[in-house]
């Protein structure tokens, strides 16, 4: 019994759910053959290639704020720019062309709402509408479009399938691969399920480069950090105030290669040691130093009035009329003040000062990098990023209390970058090898006679042996009545053809490191060039949670040096006194008294191993050494006078195998 109710019950919750699955395809089902023919389909069967594509443009609405949100990048068929932020250039080329491509051939798979009254419902309603009521409720609109403006493709992307309606960060579009979401055309009522996989984002530093100094953290060999305060003095460059620095601290760090330790200028080593973990932060912050957003520099008819070198940049029609050209430089400084940044020195040697002091680095490629830390930007994500203008930020800080600044120390920062190349950075040009000057001949010099040749056996006869060893070698005698200064001069000879030889090699090395440097130098140039094109334009804005640690003062670098175990540095320590009296007991003095081992060895506990290594002896014992050898000398004297000469013994010469001979008496006895 029980068994048929457990059956039963598995085949009516199958009816079920086959019913429901009945009535979902036919409440999905298409209405008619037209839209039969649509399924599987793609939405824009003409976008088959993304090169036709010439602008994109993401549009959301903030589900917190219900305030819309656009960003896009378009293309003049060389480089894509970003409009809504400036036409600052959009960096992430990858990231282009794969979203392009992820919006290309996306298939309808299955009908869900025919009409408008269903947009809601599935979170389809477009974020451009004017009458949206409920912001969760709209979608993101992605559209590509051509040179021409006409759209490639214009999707409204709403809910994902089987959840509620999710409340989504609107700067986040990152849809994992094979989920379903309802996806309609913007010109049309039709709602349909698709699976997507792609990865789409509103957020400005997702679309650029936000590495700011691209540097690698090893190549930095110089790092130096001026801290000072702005003075006003008058009348400046331009007719406007002038400013100076009143000047803190200055702080050079260097080392002669990426492998060598760091040294602090003014620095004494006995006293103070570098912070190196100090230093180590100040590199991850250079070599981390984030984009958060931009604003554009001030330009007379689209072109920079300064150079990197902040020279007056060249515009003829400024030679012309001077008094346009003032007024240019006027509308430049008053864009710097805005930023935290103006014009100091005079007109004919400009100065550039910041807020907030400067930082200078160089890198092993020839790299010399200076920031300027300009005014805090304390708004939210999207005004730093699109909103207003910083001149408005820059009047509200004017106005704000004192009091109010330190509340700022953790705010974004504008930064003025610029990059200069200094060939002095790449260490010293390889020199020229040179050769030796080739030795003077001296004056009648005469080569060295060649050695006759031996005389055949059996020609003459040979000299006694006698006069052989007399007689001198002919060459010997030849060499002796040689000049020395001939001599000499072969010698000189011999060793400057050697270090010929080597010249000739030591020249093509030469070229090598010559070529290889040279390509330093124009590698380096091409890297500066290519760094102001993206620096020139721009004001940048930083995150400050970090430039704290680059505006360090000389007590951040430098501590203490630690001092030696028991305090002070090391002394060389003092021997005894060893002008002992006689020691009781025993006698003598302290080199042969009875503690002497005992004194010897805490003396040479403390005597310096270099003195202990090399120790004398003292003078007494050489002295009882010599007069024990003299004694010794006496006695063996005296033993041989004692010994009757017929029983002293006739000098052996030595035998075969070392023995002694046999003397006389041992003769005569075996005879």
């Amino acid at each position: 019994m029980e068994e048929s109710k457990k059956t039963f019950g598995f085949v009516a919750t199958a009816a079920v759910l086959g019913l429901a699955a009945l009535g979902n395809a036919w409440i999905n089902q298409p209405g008619n053959s037209a839209e039969a023919e649509e399924i599987g389909k793609p939405f824009y069967e003409e976008f088959t290639s993304t090169e036709a594509a010439r602008s994109l443009e993401v549009s959301a609405i903030d589900p917190e704020t219900g305030s819309l949100k656009r960003f896009g990048v378009e293309s003049d068929g060389d480089l894509w720019r970003i409009p809504t932020h400036f036409d600052y250039p959009a960096e992430a080329a990858a990231r282009i062309a794969e979203t392009s491509a992820s919006v290309m051939g996306i298939d309808r798979q299955a009908l869900v709402g025919r009409g408008e009254s269903e947009f809601e419902k599935f979170g389809v309603v477009d974020p451009l509408a004017e009458d949206i009521e409920d912001p969760e409720t709209a979608g993101k609109r992605i559209t590509l479009k051509d040179e021409n403006g006409d759209p490639l493709v214009d999707y409204i992307i709403g809910n994902e399938v089987e959840e509620s309606v999710p409340v989504r960060d609107p700067n986040d579009f990152d849809i994992e691969a094979e989920k379903d979401f309802y996806v309609r055309r913007a010109d049309e009522v039709k709602t349909f399920r698709v699976s997507l996989d792609i990865d789409l984002s509103t957020r400005f530093s997702d679309w650029i480069d936000p590495d700011l100094l691209r540097i690698n953290r090893p190549d930095v060999t110089e790092v130096s950090i001026n801290n000072y305060k702005i003075e006003e003095r008058g009348a400046g460059a331009f007719g406007m105030t002038q400013l100076f620095k009143a000047q803190g601290d200055q702080l050079m760090l260097s080392r002669p290669t990426p492998a060598d330790s760091w040294l602090l200028d003014g620095m004494d080593d006995q006293k103070e040691e570098l912070e190196t973990t100090r230093i180590n932060e100040i590199l991850g912050v250079l070599d981390e130093l984030k984009i958060v957003g931009v604003r554009p520099k001030f330009k007379y008819d689209g072109k920079q009035l300064l150079t990197p070198e902040l020279a007056p940049a060249d515009i003829p029609e400024f030679k012309a009329d001077p008094q346009k050209a003032n007024a240019a430089y006027q509308a430049l400084q008053e864009d710097l003040m805005d930023k935290g940044f103006n014009f100091g020195g005079s007109q004919e040697q400009l100065e550039l000062v910041s807020e907030n002091g400067e930082l200078e680095f160089g890198t092993s490629k020839g790299l010399r990098y200076r920031l300027h830390v300009g005014k805090a930007f304390s708004e939210d994500d999207e005004t730093i990023e699109i909103g207003s203008a910083a001149k408005d930020d820059a009047e509200d800080d004017a106005d704000a209390d004192p009091k109010e600044e330190s509340s700022k120390d953790d705010s974004n920062r504008f930064m003025y970058v610029r990059v200069t190349f200094d060939e002095n950075l790449l260490g010293p040009r390889p020199e020229e090898p040179k050769l030796p000057e080739a030795p003077t001949k001296p004056e009648g010099y005469e080569p060295a006679k060649e050695s006759k040749d031996e005389t055949e056996a059996g020609d003459a006869e040979q000299p006694a042996e006698s006069e052989a060893a007399d007689a001198k070698p002919e060459s010997e005698e030849a060499a002796e009545e040689r000049n020395p200064e001939f001599v000499a001069y072969e010698e000189a000879l011999a060793a400057f053809e050697t270090a010929k030889s080597e010249h000739e090699m030591n020249l093509t090395r030469h070229k090598q490191d010559n070529e290889t440097f040279d390509k330093k130098i124009a590698d380096g140039k091409k890297l500066v060039d290519e760094l102001n094109q993206r620096f020139g334009d721009w004001y940048y804005v930083i995150s400050a949670s970090n430039l704290n640690t680059l505006q360090s003062t000389r007590e951040d670098l430098v501590k203490a040096a630690e001092s030696e175990a028991g305090g002070g540095a090391p002394t060389t320590p003092v021997a005894p006194d060893i002008s002992f009296p006689n020691i009781p007991g025993g006698g003598g003095t302290f080199e042969n008294g009875p503690d002497a081992d005992k004194a010897a060895g805490e003396m040479e506990e403390l005597q310096p191993e270099s003195e202990a290594e090399e120790k004398v002896k003292p003078d007494s014992e050489e002295k009882a050494e010599a007069s024990a050898g003299e004694s010794d000398v006496k006695e063996e004297a005296k033993a041989e006078e004692k010994v009757p000469a017929e029983e002293k013994p006739a000098e052996t010469e030595a035998g075969e195998g070392g023995e002694p001979a046999e003397t006389e008496s041992e003769k005569s006895d075996d005879g």
